[in-house]
Order: C-alpha cells, then sequence, then structure tokens
C-alpha cells in the first residue's frame, strides 16, 4: 500500500510538464490546448463542443450574435431584438447611430403637445430625428431641420 501512493503521485505529476501545460485562471486544457471555454467557439462551454459557422460562443453557450439594423436615416445599429420589433431602447440606439454627440429631446407628433411613443434626438446643427415605437406611427422616422422636433404627416423613411 505504501509503494502504490508514490506510484499514484508520480503518475500525476507525469500528467504536468511540456506535452501537458497547466492553464492560467479562467482557462481550460482541451486537446493540449489551454481554452476559455466561455468564448472559444471551436470549445464553447464543454471541450470539443464547436459552434455552427456564423454562430458565436458568449458566457458558454452558442449564440447567434446581435445583427445590425437600420435606422432608417442611413446609419446601422447593433441590436439584438429580431427585425420588426421596436422599442425604446432600440429607438436610442438608432439615434445614437445618427448622431453621437446629439441629446434627447422631447417631439410632438400628429398634433400631440408630447408623444412618449416616440423618441427625439436634437443634433448639433439643429437637426431633428425622431423614431416611433409604438401606436400608428410605429416604425416611421422623421427629421426637422428647424431646431423644432415635430412629425410630418408623412414619414421619411423606415426604420429596424
Amino acid at each position: 500500500m505504501r509503494l502504490l501512493a508514490p506510484l499514484t503521485l508520480v503518475a500525476l505529476l507525469a500528467a504536468c510538464g511540456p506535452d501537458h501545460p497547466a492553464c492560467a485562471t479562467g482557462k481550460t486544457l482541451c486537446a493540449a490546448t489551454c481554452v476559455d471555454l466561455a468564448s472559444d467557439p471551436l470549445n464553447c462551454g464543454t471541450c470539443g463542443n464547436a459552434c455552427p459557422a456564423g454562430v458565436a460562443c458568449g458566457q458558454g453557450a452558442c449564440s447567434i450574435p446581435c445583427q445590425p439594423h437600420q435606422n432608417g436615416l442611413g446609419q446601422t445599429y447593433q441590436d439584438c431584438a429580431p427585425l420588426g420589433s421596436f422599442g425604446p431602447t432600440a429607438a436610442l440606439e438608432a439615434a445614437k447611430a445618427w448622431s453621437p454627440q446629439g441629446g434627447r429631446i422631447d417631439v410632438a407628433c400628429v398634433g400631440t403637445p408630447a408623444n412618449p411613443d416616440c423618441l427625439g434626438w436634437m443634433r448639433g446643427d439643429g437637426t431633428c430625428g425622431i423614431w416611433c415605437y409604438t401606436g400608428t406611427l410605429m416604425g416611421n422616422v422623421y427629421t426637422s431641420t428647424n431646431a423644432t422636433c415635430i412629425c410630418f404627416a408623412s414619414a421619411p423613411g423606415n426604420w429596424n
């Protein structure tokens, strides 16, 4: 029994060395290479679990990355929501893609004094973009060049 313990220790020590490297914290040894199972697309979550083409590995799971969406004014933004879905977060990202240095302001749409269903974004040149995300104006994007944020009767474009 005493002879078995030293042999077991020698076998364990032999598993380390140049052919079997020790991995840094957060890495796992897979096929003689240290990988991050949380982000490695060839070893996603577990060794040998490869994500299919076009699918990313994030937090140890294969998933389709966020897709680019159109903001209706010529720019794109990243959004994980399906195409054709709208919301205030997506509207804000669409506005920031149009003018990163702009700022949010209240908007008036179709005769209403303030429309909580639309997001207004003013650029430094006085141009305002308006992204509507619910109600009858949902999916419409408007621009105004007179330093006000007013939706017009017809939308110049659609977004998302």
